[in-house]
């Protein structure tokens, strides 16, 4: 070959070398096309059968996202290349996306679905007056653009600072449709076709019809919960999961006792929704399932398809921002096997910009 000049490999042994590489994490791929811009050509040429990939902690910015890997133990910063996406905040991560809201050129404010990996954005309907505190996405948003499964993005929403509703669209729409008479909602799931909506306040998940645009029902949150504790829901697998987190310890920072208790996490109750009877069972064993969990992002997988993630567990995220910037960057593991807990510490390199943002549970797509 005469040289060590990587850009003039044949293109051969570029896809021979590339296939190795997608064995591995998106990470390696990603970096694979950074190498120079032959490389880089090759990357574009996105495989149809991706590895599953395990999910990273991202601490998201309006202009990069920095992303710590469990598997390797490493961090890498990711500049965002949409022009968009300048002054913008994230309200919501699900499918290898983010949703982001901000303001136009125009001064007007906007909502896109943005990948974080490949800076690929989807353009949504212009808010009008519409404020999104809360949002997630049926499926995916490129691999799902047939009439029957296309991608619906669903959001918790005030009106002019003042009554709530929910809204959702399809990239492509030209409006939001909104259902109404939604009001003291917290967290979203969307469970085979239906949405629900968690109220805290109520006690209750208030069940909404997409197909209608109305709510439909309200199932009542199991008698054994108590008002104490943050709950969540989320989609696993055909099942939709109710669960409560426990908060005990306060954290110890150096020689002080940081009264932030409500981020260390002692436990979990989990429940699961009959959907015949519309009545909640305790879970007592997730099986091979694992649970991502933050305050803002919910992610379910298996752990046999995921070398390294161990099965019957909930990883949980701080989810202090003043903790966080006080070092406390760790995430907690709990097994439903024996009701324990284990802290592990996690190194993120941050700039400025990033120090007041939560960490999440991210899974990079290349889609």
């Amino acid at each position: 070959m005469g040289g060590s000049n990587w850009s003039e490999l044949q293109p051969e042994l570029l896809q021979a070398i590339r296939s190795r590489v997608l064995k591995n994490s998106v990470v390696d791929y990603i970096r694979f096309g950074a190498v120079c811009k032959p490389w880089g050509s090759v990357i574009l040429e996105k495989p149809r059968c991706p590895p599953p990939q395990i999910p990273h902690i991202m601490i998201s910015s309006p202009r990069s996202s920095c992303f710590y890997s469990l598997d390797s133990k490493n961090h890498y910063r990711r500049e965002r290349e949409c022009k968009s996406n300048y002054g913008r905040f994230t309200v919501g991560r699900d499918h290898g996306w983010m949703v982001t809201v901000g303001h136009n050129d125009l001064g007007l404010l906007t909502a896109s679905l943005v990948n974080p990996i490949t800076g690929d954005e989807i353009l949504l309907p212009l808010l009008n007056g519409l404020h999104i505190s809360n949002a997630t996405l049926s499926s995916h948003p490129t691999l799902t653009r047939d009439s029957e499964n296309h991608c619906l993005v669903m959001a918790l929403v005030t009106v002019e600072f003042s009554s709530e509703s929910i809204v959702f669209c399809k990239p492509g729409d030209d409006k939001w449709t909104v259902i109404e008479n939604v009001k003291d909602c917290n967290d979203l799931a969307y469970c085979n076709g239906v949405l629900y909506c968690l109220s805290s306040i109520k006690r209750a998940v208030i069940v909404c019809d997409i197909a209608t645009s109305s709510v439909v029902e309200q199932i009542d949150l199991p008698n054994s919960f108590e008002k104490r504790g943050r709950c969540y829901l989320i989609e696993s697998f055909g099942e939709l999961l109710l669960l409560r987190a426990h908060f005990g310890q306060r954290y110890a920072l150096g020689d002080e006792r940081v009264a932030l208790g409500d981020d260390r996490v002692v436990g979990f109750d989990v429940f699961r929704l009959d959907q015949s009877s519309r009545k909640w069972s305790e879970v007592k064993s997730l099986g091979d399932r694992t649970i991502f969990l933050s305050r803002r992002s919910k992610i379910s997988l298996l752990a046999s398809n995921h070398p390294g993630t161990k099965p019957n567990c909930i990883l949980f995220l701080v989810g202090n921002s003043i903790l966080f910037l006080l070092g406390g960057k760790r995430y907690t593991v709990f097994s439903l096997e024996d009701n324990s807990t284990e802290e592990f510490p996690f190194d993120a390199k941050l700039n400025d910009q990033d120090s007041l943002l939560l960490p999440v549970w991210f899974t990079p797509s290349l889609w």
